[in-house]
């Protein structure tokens, strides 16, 4: 979709430090392996990321912070599994079609759920 939205959203990416149009897996991979969940800049650098990766459409959705906004960016076919560690972090792994398929992708230990699924969601997309 083209008109005021785009003109909107790409206004608020680069107000926020990012750039429209601009996001990509990798940098976006790299964004989340380095976020302290504490920075809120940071996080909100990262969901202008992913909303101008993923559609371009940013509704308010805070990527890094809410399960529920993950759920609307899962890519169809996809399943997702959290595993809590030991040490305090999370990874997920990620499987297409058979759940219990253990070949996806997977998150690096991150330090919240949230980072931990969006980082193997964004493999996914990517895929």
């Amino acid at each position: 979709m083209t008109g005021r939205n785009d003109r909107v959203n790409g206004r608020r990416a680069r107000e926020q430090g990012g750039r429209a149009g601009m996001a990509d897996a990798a940098t976006i991979l790299k964004m989340i392996e380095t976020v302290d969940p504490s920075d809120t800049a940071e996080m909100d650098r990262i969901d202008m990321a992913v909303v101008d990766y993923v559609d371009g459409q940013w509704y308010g959705r805070q990527f890094t912070r809410s399960r529920d906004a993950l759920k609307a960016i899962r890519p169809k076919g996809w399943n997702f599994a959290i595993l809590p560690l030991s040490d305090g972090t999370f990874c997920c792994r990620g499987s297409y079609g058979d759940p219990n398929r253990t070949d996806g992708p997977d998150s690096d230990n991150l330090r919240t759920e949230e980072l931990a699924e969006l980082h193997t969601i964004i493999q996914a997309i990517a895929y």
